[in-house]
């Protein structure tokens, strides 16, 4: 009786109760995920282009008709994939498996907004940081250089863009984490989803109106533009794969 109580309770209000929950959870996971890529590609970055770089493999390639296209498409295939195992394949299970379990079966279609916006966040991170992460291993003269350039690399566009963020808006979205913040925080709206809920949700009121009007900055934090961090992404892809592509040419 308890559980068809709050079940019930959660379909009046699915907007905040259903979607607004997975909303919030897959918000959260983006900072995890940035982590853990991060660390993934500091452990394979040499093995990207570097590798084939310093070994002249590109030669060969190139002499078995394979076209840079092909052999770009083939390593961010590669990153692709790995980057997809922590980005995109956790959202899919947890939401499917929190549906299985879930007590109403009507909780899968209140639920799939948050679906639809985790794995359009999930794509657009994986997309970034792999041509960012190729650019990086091209760039690499050595192969064991690539990883401190990885590295050293993030950490100055993080400096850069937070420090640099003060003086030049545009310059905070140098660090490629700091755009998919941007466009997760524009998909996913917490803000306006904290905003429903205090309207929806009475019992909430409270809560909300502090984080909201009591703490502006709360609010902000939660803020973001699509169309910026888009801009910004297509900027740096498409300087990654100018620089990419000089760097397999052949010589």
């Amino acid at each position: 009786a308890v559980l068809n109580g709050i079940t019930s309770w959660a379909l009046l209000y699915p907007e905040v109760c259903v979607d607004g929950v997975y909303r919030a959870m897959f918000y959260q996971t983006t900072f995890l995920n940035a982590f853990l890529s991060f660390m993934v590609i500091t452990l394979i970055v040499h093995r990207l282009m570097a590798n084939d770089l310093a070994s002249r493999a590109i030669v060969i390639y190139s002499s078995k008709a394979l076209t840079r296209r092909d052999y770009f498409i083939g390593k961010f295939l590669v990153v692709a994939t790995i980057l997809s195992v922590i980005w995109i394949l956790p959202i899919v299970l947890s939401w499917l498996i929190g549906n299985i379990v879930s007590p109403d079966w009507r909780f899968f279609y209140h639920s799939l907004p948050s679906l639809g916006r985790g794995v359009l966040v999930g794509v657009f991170a994986v997309t970034l940081i792999s041509f960012v992460a190729l650019l990086v291993s091209s760039l690499a003269r050595k192969t064991g250089s690539a990883v401190a350039m990885w590295v050293l690399g993030i950490l100055a566009a993080r400096i850069l863009g937070k420090v640099g963020g003060f003086a030049v808006s545009w310059l905070g979205l140098v660090d490629p984490f700091k755009v998919i913040r941007e466009f997760a925080n524009g998909v996913f709206r917490l803000d306006l989803l904290a905003v429903e809920a205090q309207e929806i949700l009475p019992l909430f009121s409270l809560t909300f109106k502090d984080a909201i009007e009591g703490g502006a900055h709360v609010a902000e934090h939660f803020q973001g533009s699509i169309s910026t961090a888009v801009i910004a992404a297509v900027v740096i892809c498409t300087i990654c794969s100018q620089i990419i592509n000089n760097r397999v040419r052949p010589s």
